[in-house]
């Protein structure tokens, strides 16, 4: 891993905190389980179908030592996650990707496209004070073993998000440490598997709240359970069993329910939940509004044109949007960061799709037409206009 090739993390640059949920997105991306060209109905009915049971499957533990490996199947796809002879890397190990998915985020939404690449540069210190580490001896020797975790456990899988055919990668490839005179742990180089890397390049990834690093190992599990499943609208219904399952704890659910009294005394950031022991479930909504480069990866909406003459934004809890778009009469332009946008434009279904190489835009009563794709293979900007016969065109 050479110096040269690694890009230095400065935590200061960051103006969001991004996370990225690698089973979700392995399933939801995969084109055979939800392909891009099937009617809008039709795949809305796919996602609530996949989601009716609420899937979670983090392959981050509570506390080290745990070497049950974890699989999840759907449809004939799986994807499996196997630990290394100390056990899967835990939920505080999972800091470290939080530290790297972030920096790809926010440069990817920034289109600093040179600050992004495999393999990064962590200042230990900065990280350190990231992710809310307190001192003590210990520190070092926790890390440490945290990045070998990472480094030695699996990820096998036959999913293949946004067309990605890696059946078999570790949660980081390699790391190198540096020490300084004194032999304190200076920095850490990490090349990133190509999977993580290119999801988070293409911004598959969720905003979280910083006072996540605040929360106990449980309550992390559970909070990024509720950002993929509770939008800002609706409550959210769910039995305690399936929070207890959630978190893969090994004590029974008798001796869970204390966790579940806290959600309620002690609210999650962003959440606000209720509990009906008699039914033996809770019900959760969103008390903050997510940010406009944040979504859930199991929901979407649809703009009315009626309300608006063109709509620049999809609500919160879609996970297809413009970034920076703005909207002047009947035309329009902004950088389409996912890879396919359904909105209304003049009261008719329009839909950008984005490749590598480049973007179609159809309108779904003319013939598609495609335009070059700006600033590498993940963003793609389109002025768009109505014609004199009601139909959409690019400028």
């Amino acid at each position: 891993m050479g110096k040269q090739q690694a890009i230095r993390i400065q935590s200061s640059a960051f103006k969001l905190i991004a996370s990225l949920d690698l089973f979700a997105a392995s399933f939801i991306k995969d084109e055979d389980l939800f392909p891009s060209d099937a009617l809008p109905a039709d795949r809305q009915a796919m996602y609530e179908e996949f989601a009716a049971d609420l899937p979670f499957c983090s392959p981050f533990v509570i506390s080290a030592g745990d070497v049950k490996p974890r699989r999840f199947e759907y449809k004939g796809k799986f994807i499996e996650f196997t630990p290394d002879p100390t056990g899967l890397p835990t939920i505080r190990d999972f800091d470290v990707l939080i530290y790297c998915v972030t920096w790809i985020a926010n440069a990817a939404l920034e289109g600093r496209d040179a600050d992004v690449g495999a393999t990064y540069e962590l200042e230990v210190e900065d990280f350190y004070r990231f992710a809310g580490r307190p001192r003590h001896g210990e520190r070092e020797n926790l890390f440490i073993q945290g990045l070998k975790r990472l480094v030695g456990g699996n990820i096998l899988t036959n999913t293949r998000p946004i067309g990605l055919n890696n059946p078999s990668f570790n949660f980081i490839e390699e790391y190198h440490l540096e020490r300084d005179e004194a032999g304190r742990l200076k920095t850490v180089r990490i090349k990133l598997p190509h999977t993580i890397y290119c999801l988070a390049h293409n911004e598959f990834f969720d905003k979280i709240h910083r006072d996540y690093f605040n929360q106990s190992a449980v309550r992390r599990l559970i909070y990024l359970f509720l950002k993929q499943y509770c939008g800002s609208a609706d409550r959210l219904s769910v039995p305690y069993a399936k929070l207890h399952a959630v978190t893969c704890s090994t004590s029974p659910l008798r001796k869970f329910k204390p966790i579940i009294d806290e959600l309620i005394a002690k609210p999650l950031p962003e959440f606000s939940s209720e509990k009906d022991d008699g039914a033996e479930k809770t019900s959760t909504i969103r008390t903050k509004k997510p940010s406009s480069k944040s979504g859930k990866i199991f929901h979407t909406q649809h703009h009315d044109s009626k309300s608006e003459k063109f709509p620049h934004m999809l609500e919160e809890n879609s996970s297809k949007h413009f970034y920076d778009a703005g909207a002047e009469g009947n035309s329009a332009s902004g950088g389409f960061f996912r890879p396919s946008y359904m909105c209304q434009l003049c009261m008719q279904p329009f839909e950008i799709k984005l490749d590598y190489f480049s973007a179609t835009a159809q309108n779904k009563l003319a013939a598609p037409f495609r335009f070059a794709a700006r600033n590498g293979t993940r963003r793609a900007d389109v002025n768009l206009r109505q014609t004199s016969d009601f139909r959409a065109e690019a400028i």
